[in-house]
């Protein structure tokens, strides 16, 4: 992955290479994904994974509508807000 441009930017590759569904939010699933991809030295289990996915649905619940993280922490509308 490149390393050049601005943190909004390199959020916004991030969060799209996860979106596989393209459909502007992280489920359980890509959001797994992303936190293998991020520790790819670290072996999780099942249980592991999903503690983590719990907590992190749990702390951002105002950016999540059941199980799926909206690509925009302000309007939901797939715009990555720059202050995260």
């Amino acid at each position: 992955m490149a390393t050049r441009g601005s943190r909004s930017e390199k959020v916004k590759r991030i969060f799209y290479q996860f979106d596989v569904n393209h459909d502007g939010g992280l489920n359980r699933e890509e959001m797994a994904a992303l936190v293998v991809a991020v520790n790819p030295r670290v072996k999780f289990s099942d249980e592991q994974i999903n503690a983590i996915l719990d907590e992190v649905f749990r702390t951002y619940g105002d950016f999540i509508d059941g199980d799926f993280i909206f690509g925009s922490m302000k309007s939901r509308k797939g715009n990555l807000c720059t202050n995260y």
